[in-house]
Order: C-alpha cells, then sequence, then structure tokens
C-alpha cells in the first residue's frame, strides 16, 4: 500500500463517519452516563406524553424529552455532574427530584409517580443516584472529585488514583510517561486512554499522550475488563477522562506546592553515592504552581474553564571520579557537581455553548511543555547523555445533536500533536527531524572518547514526531426497552523519526589519559585502540491509520434484567505492518521470510462482546454480573520501525590490536582522522548484516476476557463489589532468528551467509491471567470516605516482544509476567474534622515481582555450551522464566555456582584452603529465599489541610503532604547475575520520606 492509498483509505473512512448522521456535527463525548425511568401515577398506570427535563444546577444545562407510549422516558449521553430532574404532565401536579450525583458511565434508573394536581402544585423531593449500578456489567471503578482533592497525589498526577481499583499496578518503569498498567494482565502499551471522547494515546509506545492538569479532572473512570464495545484498541484496561466545565458561578483558584532538600530523605543508594563521591545530599529544589478558573460568558448558556500549573526542579548531577586516583588527575578539569534543571508546564482551555435546546457545542484547547536536562549524565559518563523537550497539544471541537427526543448524535474532531526532540547534554536541542541530516546542527554531535574510567562526549540526539488527526461519531438511539448505539472512529497518524546516534564517531582508549575536553589535550591522546562510528543520519516516515467501527445494544428485558450486546471491527493500517515499504530489491539483497509487504495486513479485527446484569431480588441493592469480549490492540509505531533501516546504516568498526608491553603494536590505528583522508562510506562494514522484517503473517493481537462479579449495595453510599476475571492473549509478537544454524551447537554455519540475523516479528506469543478483585467503596458523607481494594492475580506469558531464550526448548520461556504480583492491597480514606481540618492518607502493599536468572557464563559440567548462536544469555540449568520469587530452584543455581568454583574460577584453590582470595573469591553455594531483596511494594502517603481562612466562597488551605511517610526503601531492581556473590542484592529503589508544603487559595 503507498502512502496515496493510504490517504485515499483514510478518506473513504472520514466519509463514512460522516454518513452516519448526514451531517457535520463534531463533539467531544462528554460522558456515557444516562438516566431512564419510568412515569406512572398513584394507582400505577403509565403517564403516556409527560415533559421529563434534566437539569444541570450546576452551568442551567437542559435536556428535554418525553414518555412514550409505554410510560418509559431516557436521557442517554449525559456528562457527569449536579442534575435536577422535572416531571410535568396535563392533570398533575409538576414534581421536581433534587440531589442527582452523576458520575462518569452512571446508568441512573429514577421511576417517578406523580400526584393528581394542577401546575401550580408543585412536588420537590430530594434523591440520590444508587452507590451501585443495577445495569452494568463492567469491571472498574470512578475517582471521583472528592478523591482528586483531598488524598495525596504525588506530582498532581491524576492517573495515579487509578491504583484505587482493583487489577491495576504501577510495575512499568517508564522515562517520562506514566506507569500505570490498568488491567487485563498486560504491559503498557496494552492500556486506552480516552480525554473527552477522543484518544489521548500515543502510537508510538502507546503511552499517555499528555499530562492533565488536576485542576481540570472532572473524575475519571478506569475500566479493568469488560469494557463497551465503544472503547477499543486496547486488549488490557481503558481510562477515560472528562474534564472540567465552568459554571454560572465564577470560581477557581490559585496554588503553590513546594520541595527542598530538607524535606526529601536520601535512600540507602543515594546515600552511598554521596559517600563514594563526597558530595552530600545533593542541591533539591522543586515548585509546583498554578491556577484555574471558570464561569459564565453567558448565564445558563456560554461557560468556560482554563487550569495552568508549572512544575520546575533543580536537582544536580555529579561527574566523578575516586579522591586521590590517577584518574582523577587526570580527568581534574571536568570533575564536579552540576545543576540539573527541569520543567512540566500544562494548560488546558474549555468553552461550552448550549447552542439551542437540542444542541451543545465545545472546544478544548490543552498543552504541555516539558524540558528535562542530563538525562543519563553521572557517574563517569557523558556519553549518550541528553537534554530534551517533549512538546505536547491537542484542539478538540465536539458538537451534540439531540435531532428527536429519543435520539442523540455526539461527533468530535482532533488535531493531536507531539515530539521528542534530543540533544547532546548542553548543547542545542533539535526541534525538526531534518535537522539532524544538516551539517550545521550535526556538529553539535560530538566525537566521543571512551577511557577506563571515563566516557565523555555529546554524541546522542533524536527527534520524533507524531500527529493524529482524528473523526468520531456515535448515534445513540432510543427505542422502548432499547437503546442502540452506532458509531465509527477514525485516526490518521503521521509519524517521522530520526536519530544522530554516534554520528561522528567514538574512540576507545585502553589506558586513562590526560583529558579536559580541550584541542590541546585531544591532540596529546595517543594509542586508541577502537573507533566505532554509525556515519549516516537515521530519518523515516511511518504513516499510519486506526479505525473502528461499532454498534451495541443495551436491552432492558425486565426491570431487573438488562442484556448488552456490541460488535466492533478494528483495522489498522499502514506503519503498524509496513505495507507502505517497498524494499529495493535491485541494490539490496532479498531478505529471506519478508515477503511482498503490499500483501500485509489484518483484516479479521472482529470482537463480539456481551454482558449482563441482574437484579435478582428486586430491590435495587444486588446486582449478579457477567461479560465476554474479544479486545483487539494496535500494533505500536516503534516497535516495527527497524525494517525500514535495513541496507541505510553505515556501521563502522576499526580496531588495532595490542602487542605485549614493550614490543610495537600490530597496528597502528589513525588519530584524530581514522580514514587516513578517504571517504567515510569506504570503511562501511561489510560484515554479514543483521536485518529485521515482519512477518508476512503478522496480525494485531487480540485478548479474550471472561468476567463475573457481584455488588450489593450495603448503606446508602456503601458498596461491596467482588468480580473473577479470566484472560487470555494471542499473537502478540516475539523475534525469531530466521538465520539461526542448525543443529547448533554442533553445526555453527548459518543458512544464509549474506546476512548475520535474521529477526523476524512473527504473531506467536500468548498470555494467560487470572484475578480475584473484591472492594468496599464509600462514597463522601458525613463528612469521611473511604476504600478498600484487593486483588489476588497471576500473569503468565512467554515474553513478548523478545526472542526465545533457547530455540530447542521454547517452553522455556512461558512462566510469570514480569509485572506479576500475585497480592496488591490499597485502602484510602478522608476524613473532616474539627477546626476545619482534613486528613487523607494512600496505603499501598504489593508482592514481590519475579525475576529470571540469566548467563551467558559456561561452566564444563552443567553449562558446558550456550544453546543459542546469537550469544543470548540462558537459564541457569534447572530454572526457567521469572521464577525468582516464584519458588525458584535454587540448588540448581547453586549447583551451577559450585560448578563455576570447581571449574573456572581461578581462585578456587586458594579459597578452599583459606588463603586469602586476593582479587576474587568463590561463589556462595547455600543461596535460598532469604538471599533475595524484596522487590514488594509498601507505602504509606498523607495529605492534612487546614482551612486557614473563610468567608462565603473565598478559602485558603495550607496543605502538607508526606509520600511514603515511614521510610520504607520499595527496591526498584536487584542482581540477577548468578555469577557475582551480590546476586539478590538491591541496586536501586524509589525516593522515600518526600515532604511538601503547599497553599491553595479558592474563590
Amino acid at each position: 500500500m503507498t502512502v496515496l492509498k493510504l490517504r485515499r483509505g483514510i478518506l473513504v473512512a472520514l466519509a463514512l463517519v460522516f454518513c452516519l448522521n448526514g451531517a457535520v456535527a463534531m463533539h467531544a463525548q462528554s460522558g456515557q452516563a444516562d438516566v431512564q425511568g419510568v412515569v406512572t401515577d398513584v394507582s400505577g398506570s403509565i403517564v403516556v406524553k409527560a415533559q421529563v427535563v434534566l437539569t444541570n444546577t450546576d452551568n442551567g444545562e437542559k435536556r428535554t424529552v418525553t414518555t412514550a407510549s409505554d410510560g418509559r422516558y431516557s436521557i442517554p449521553t449525559v456528562a457527569p455532574g449536579h442534575y435536577s430532574l422535572t416531571i410535568t404532565a396535563p392533570t398533575f401536579s409538576p414534581e421536581t427530584i433534587n440531589g442527582l450525583v452523576i458520575q462518569l458511565d452512571n446508568h441512573v434508573n429514577q421511576n417517578v409517580t406523580l400526584q393528581a394536581g394542577n401546575a401550580t402544585q408543585s412536588i420537590t423531593v430530594q434523591s440520590a443516584v444508587p452507590a451501585v449500578d443495577t445495569t452494568s456489567y463492567d469491571v472498574g471503578g470512578v475517582v471521583e472529585q472528592a478523591q482528586i482533592e483531598d488524598l495525596p497525589i504525588q506530582n498532581r498526577q491524576y492517573l495515579a488514583l487509578a491504583l484505587l481499583t482493583p487489577g491495576t499496578t504501577q510495575a512499568a518503569s517508564r522515562s517520562f510517561y506514566s506507569n500505570v498498567q490498568s488491567g487485563g494482565g498486560v504491559y503498557y502499551y496494552a492500556n486506552g486512554f480516552y480525554w473527552d471522547g477522543v484518544s489521548n494515546q500515543q502510537t508510538e509506545e502507546g503511552d499517555p499522550r499528555q499530562n492533565i492538569p488536576e485542576d481540570s479532572v472532572a473524575e475519571f473512570k478506569t475500566y479493568t475488563a469488560s469494557m463497551p464495545a465503544d472503547l477499543g484498541w486496547a486488549m488490557g484496561g481503558f481510562t477515560t477522562v472528562v474534564s472540567k466545565s465552568g459554571t454560572n458561578k465564577i470560581h477557581g483558584d490559585v496554588f503553590e506546592y513546594y520541595r527542598d532538600t530538607a524535606l526529601t530523605a536520601d535512600t540507602s543508594f543515594d546515600k552511598a553515592t554521596e559517600l563514594a563521591e563526597h558530595t552530600g545530599s545533593p542541591l533539591y529544589k522543586r515548585n509546583q504552581w498554578g491556577g484555574s478558573i471558570g464561569g459564565p460568558i453567558l448565564k445558563d448558556r456560554i461557560h468556560y474553564y482554563g487550569a495552568f500549573e508549572r512544575t520546575q526542579a533543580t536537582t544536580s548531577w555529579t561527574l566523578f571520579e575516586p579522591a586521590g586516583s590517577a584518574a582523577a588527575a587526570d580527568y581534574a578539569s571536568l570533575l564536579g557537581t552540576f545543576q540539573h534543571p527541569s520543567h512540566d508546564q500544562l494548560l488546558t482551555v474549555r468553552v461550552d455553548d448550549d447552542l439551542k435546546p437540542n444542541q451543545q457545542l465545545f472546544f478544548r484547547y490543552s498543552q504541555e511543555w516539558q524540558l528535562s536536562t542530563a538525562n543519563g549524565c553521572g557517574g563517569q559518563t557523558t556519553a549518550y547523555c541528553y537534554d530534551g523537550e517533549f512538546p505536547r497539544k491537542a484542539y478538540v471541537v465536539g458538537h451534540t445533536w439531540e435531532p428527536k427526543p429519543n435520539m442523540v448524535n455526539e461527533a468530535r474532531f482532533q488535531y493531536a500533536y507531539i515530539s521528542y526532540e534530543l540533544g547532546p547534554y548542553n548543547t542545542p536541542i533539535p526541534t525538526k527531524p531534518e535537522q539532524l541530516a544538516n551539517p550545521i546542527y550535526s556538529q553539535n554531535v560530538s566525537l566521543a572518547y571512551d577511557f577506563p574510567s571515563l566516557s565523555f562526549g555529546h554524541n546522542y540526539a533524536a527527534v520524533g514526531v507524531e500527529s493524529r488527526w482524528q473523526v468520531n461519531d456515535s448515534l445513540t438511539i432510543q427505542k422502548g426497552a432499547h437503546s442502540i448505539k452506532i458509531g465509527a472512529d477514525v485516526s490518521y497518524i503521521p509519524y517521522i523519526d530520526s536519530d544522530d546516534l554516534n554520528l561522528n564517531g567514538t574512540y576507545t582508549f585502553l589506558t586513562d589519559q590526560p583529558f579536559d575536553d580541550t584541542p590541546a589535550t585531544e591532540a596529546k591522546l595517543s594509542n586508541p585502540y577502537q573507533f566505532t562510528q554509525n556515519a549516516i543520519p537515521q530519518i523515516f516516515y511511518l504513516p499510519s491509520t486506526q479505525q473502528s467501527y461499532f454498534v451495541e445494544d443495551s436491552w432492558r428485558v425486565k426491570p431487573n434484567l438488562t442484556v448488552n450486546a456490541g460488535l466492533r471491527y478494528d483495522l489498522q493500517r499502514g506503519a503498524s505492518f509496513l505495507d507502505t515499504y517497498t524494499p529495493n530489491t535491485t541494490t539490496e539483497p532479498v531478505i529471506p521470510g519478508e515477503g511482498n509487504p503490499h500483501d500485509r495486513g489484518d483484516y479479521h479485527n472482529v470482537g463480539p462482546r456481551v454482558g449482563v446484569s441482574w437484579d435478582p431480588f428486586k430491590k435495587g441493592n444486588d446486582v449478579i454480573r457477567a461479560g465476554y469480549g474479544i479486545y483487539y490492540n494496535f500494533i505500536q509505531t516503534e516497535l516495527q520501525e527497524s525494517e525500514k533501516l535495513n541496507f541505510k546504516n553505515c556501521n563502522i568498526s576499526l580496531t588495532t590490536g595490542i602487542a605485549p608491553a614493550g614490543t610495537p603494536p600490530n597496528h597502528v590505528l589513525p588519530y584524530p582522522n581514522p580514514y587516513n583522508g578517504l571517504s567515510v562510506t569506504d570503511y562501511c562494514s561489510t560484515t554479514p548484516l543483521t536485518v529485521a522484517t515482519l512477518s508476512p503473517y503478522l496480525q494485531n493481537p487480540y485478548m479474550h476476557q471472561f468476567s463475573l462479579g457481584y455488588s450489593r449495595q450495603l448503606g446508602k453510599d456503601l458498596s461491596l463489589s467482588v468480580d473473577g476475571l479470566y484472560n487470555r492473549g494471542l499473537r502478540d509478537y516475539k523475534i525469531y532468528d530466521l538465520n539461526i544454524p542448525a543443529n547448533y551447537p554442533a553445526n555453527t554455519a548459518r543458512p544464509d551467509p549474506t546476512f548475520y540475523q535474521i529477526n523476524q516479528n512473527a504473531s506467536t506469543s500468548a498470555n494467560e491471567y487470572k484475578g480475584f478483585y473484591v472492594k468496599f467503596d464509600k462514597r463522601l458523607s458525613h463528612r469521611y470516605m473511604y476504600t478498600a481494594s484487593y486483588a489476588l492475580s497471576s500473569s503468565h506469558d512467554n515474553n513478548p516482544h523478545q526472542a526465545p531464550t533457547n530455540y530447542n526448548n521454547l517452553g522455556e520461556d512461558w512462566g510469570p509476567a514480569q509485572f506479576d504480583q500475585r497480592n496488591a492491597l490499597v485502602l484510602s480514606g478522608s476524613v473532616d474534622l474539627p477546626y476545619r481540618i482534613q486528613v487523607g492518607g494512600i496505603y499501598s502493599l504489593r508482592s514481590n515481582l519475579p525475576f529470571s536468572v540469566t548467563t551467558s557464563t559456561l561452566s564444563p559440567n552443567m553449562f558446558p555450551v550456550n544453546t543459542n548462536a546469537d550469544g543470548t544469555a540462558q537459564y541457569v540449568p534447572g530454572t526457567t522464566r521469572d521464577q525468582g520469587n516464584r519458588g525458584i530452584n535454587y540448588a540448581a543455581i547453586n549447583a551451577y555456582r559450585a560448578d563455576l568454583d570447581a571449574n573456572v574460577n581461578p581462585y578456587m584453590s586458594a579459597c578452599r584452603s583459606g588463603v586469602a582470595p586476593g582479587t576474587g573469591s568463590c561463589l556462595s553455594t547455600n543461596l535460598g529465599p532469604k538471599s533475595i531483596a524484596s522487590t514488594g511494594y509498601n507505602d504509606f502517603d498523607l495529605h492534612i489541610s487546614v482551612i486557614a481562612y473563610k468567608h462565603n466562597s473565598l478559602q485558603l488551605k495550607i496543605v502538607g503532604q508526606a509520600f511514603d511517610l515511614f521510610g520504607t526503601e520499595n527496591n526498584l531492581t536487584i542482581n540477577t547475575a548468578p555469577t557475582t556473590n551480590s546476586f539478590g542484592a538491591a541496586t536501586s529503589g524509589n525516593n522515600v520520606q518526600i515532604g511538601e508544603l503547599a497553599a491553595q487559595f479558592s474563590f
């Protein structure tokens, strides 16, 4: 498929979206909630053509419908907020029901009994939305405004509160993205994110595209299973966010959150580094400030809301050599401690306009400016460390139209943009991919120098730009007991990526030499051992499309029984399969197994979904629910880039042999010009290439999701939910070397001598997830609220996106997933105390993560040969994948270590005879579970605030927060190398005991 065909395809898809309603109406979906019921008189007879008006009491927006011939009314697609319901009919007294607080995805059943009377005899009653939704079948949870305001949130990132929902975890480690995995027993790239009804996700890796100011988040819902058919392209969990709108009153706030060195404790790893480098606690200062304002432009019609916040921090990093060492003298002018500033700035502006009683218009603009410096600098290196900017923005326009009282059309349009712009540390940051091919910029990517004690240089730059043009439309029709929804969602996603990795080369020296990054000392360097270079900038264009079409019907079979059936079709084209790519077979060798890219693609992604919810006692307090669905995942752009880079690189590696001391070197590597005046490309490597390709049968991965649950309302604001899940995932990809030698290690010859490795991505990965969730949820009332959630789960897979460890036994890769935390307990709550004091807290307890024990160090008896011709580290004999913390065979590890000591370790005899081992030591052979540091998570965060001043709507609040209050060191990584005596020791950890002070003035 050519780019031209790709664009034509997207135009056809867009035309289909608009044809759903015959009008170009655009609206960002405001919520999935609905209100319905039956209107009767005191005798139980139905009241036909009664007028039902739903009014948003915050902004005056009204929705009007009439009851049908069966007395039923239904108001679909209601935004979260505070509402009243007024019902009028001839010969009856009007009735107004106040106090309806509707959350995202609520299905509110409000039956009404009218009293005989006239229009002057109005009746007003107070009602509330039940704590249990008896018509919903999904598994998940809503985080409401009170929790966002009153619970401690590190960095004011709302998504951290998704962890209040059982089945979510925080096991992923992401550099500048969110690390919440929201369900399904799969990785971060399998989650979905919507903001006001449009995608807030990037296709490069699958992360959330933009952070959102906390003040602009009204509430959000995280689905961990059984989401409806209008949500997709995620085989794991899904999070939908609704932003705040203005009301008829001007309201807003300004705030400042502050941290510094005195409020932040150091981890044991920090302390060890500070002691070794003689730096003491490093400089740390952090300010997070901003505000919001919303109100009317035209009362009851046009409203605005805006939020802004900026986080700026200054830390430091140290380039260090041990005091008194020769290296410390060689590099003295480069060593020291340097500042490390960063900032993240967020802005959101939203305007809502009630054009007519049956039409609403909405516009949102959001932007993020992020700077991060000196990433990867420190210790003994500046090579490959970088400064980065990450600009992001989105424009969203939407329109809601009710052409008939029983029909609502929602359409929405989005243009979004995100890029990462990385430049060598302390040099100008590039802003466009084309700059990396321009000599004017690429001179900033300097020559690098790699000494035994120091790696120094500025040799990494990269720019990736992704935009999204999205249109979606959904039409909801209420017909009797049926709520039918049909829609389409189409995105065109251009993406361009580039890098200058080691563009001007790196010299490697086997000895330390005086060096201060000046021409004088550079000229004096001598006897380089190696020179490497990637001499050609890499720039490639990878556009793609995502198309989805769906229909679903929520059928109220009986007042206590609802059946939801849906069908969704997902289609992805372009970069995901590289079907826009044509190999150049006239100048490049044909890659075995590549096939014709234009024949690639997955057209079979039909996903049925069905759910049942049943109130067995017909009292509105209980619901038994079940769901099943097939959920497809999109293929991330970054994971498929490498095929376009085949044969485009110019990799250079020049090495000199080093003769024994006192003799001339075998070969002198020219310095500072390794090419002796010849063209750089004359030295491109001619060794057999390692290439990458996609399987002709590559398909979108998908998940079968099964859920069964029960919820009960224990009180007006208290509910209990219990859910069981079983998920089976298929067709995620693994990487296979198609050029692996047959009968290896007896035969080392590769089948195709033109290539070294031929790494093919094939849809053969699988996973299995079992989960049991329990949650108590007490909504805010009587001055307190709380949640208590527990998840018992098991997640297994065969190591997706990785090559097999042992081609002779593929089953060795099946085991616990890397993020498999068997037990997770999260407690949260807040209470309003006397004297205007409010206290909130979150306690999290999660069990250990698993790990694998792999090695490339051979032992003569237990591990005489590496069974992988590509040199991949193998599981220690007697173990398989991720058995660490999952009943690993320590006897096998001890036997392997004993075999190393007996046959390989040169200090073995000295150790065994009791003689001091000198520079080495024997390996301990009495390892057991207590030898392994914990990778569990134990954390308590606390929020305390006091209202220092209050007058009418004016309020000054003083806030204190503490994260990891008890100072528990939660280890992030441990040493898993079985050939070291530090095996099992922790190597890095989370921050401990972060204190924060804040002031917030609201009006």
